[in-house]
């Protein structure tokens, strides 16, 4: 080098999010309860990272990557982690286990968990964020329990409507014969 140029080496100072491993033991339970999810997740960037959002989304993959992000209607479950050291000097990365619960709702459900959802985190690599859980979560029953939820959320009105339609007919009946008398 016979000038006043010097080689210049930058490194980005940035955590690095992604998830070492994800286990799932029960895919199917009542509707209501709560599925485990368990969930290892490891920073192999060279910063520590603050106030990690974690996500149980309710959605396919490609409706997240349609729309950006999972809709805050389809969160079933959130969790947030205080902090997550670099790794240390020998380069030995520990992952932070933490357990996610899913509730159960009637039929099946594809699901995804989601580091980071609304991108608060700088990190190199931001397309490893994401985890489909390979099989559906679902209640034991399938469609019998859709069928009761679907009507229970139409029995209520019906009635209400067959109860104010006999009493117009009982009304109606008792005009109808003092008319007569």
């Amino acid at each position: 080098l016979d000038s006043n140029e010097l080689p210049v080496t930058i490194r980005l100072r940035a955590p690095n999010l992604r998830f070492d491993d994800v286990q799932v033991e029960k895919r199917s339970g009542d509707v209501g309860d709560m599925l485990p999810i368990t969930v290892f997740i490891v920073n192999d960037g060279n910063v520590h990272a603050t106030d990690i959002h974690v996500i149980v989304c309710e959605q396919s993959l490609d409706e997240i990557k349609a729309n950006d992000g999972c809709a805050e209607e389809s969160v079933a479950y959130r969790q947030v982690i205080g902090a997550m050291m670099s790794p240390d000097a020998a380069d030995r990365v520990d992952p932070a286990e933490i357990v996610l619960l899913y509730p159960v709702r009637a039929g099946a459900h594809e699901v995804v968990v989601v580091l980071d959802p609304d991108n608060n985190i700088v990190e190199s690599n931001e397309h490893d964020n994401i985890y489909p859980i390979s099989d559906d979560l679902s209640s034991n029953n399938g469609w019998v329990d859709v069928a009761v939820e679907k009507l229970g959320a139409w029995s209520v009105p019906a009635i209400i409507i067959l109860l104010t339609l006999s009493l117009l007919g009982v009304a109606g009946f008792v005009m109808w014969s003092r008319r007569r008398e």
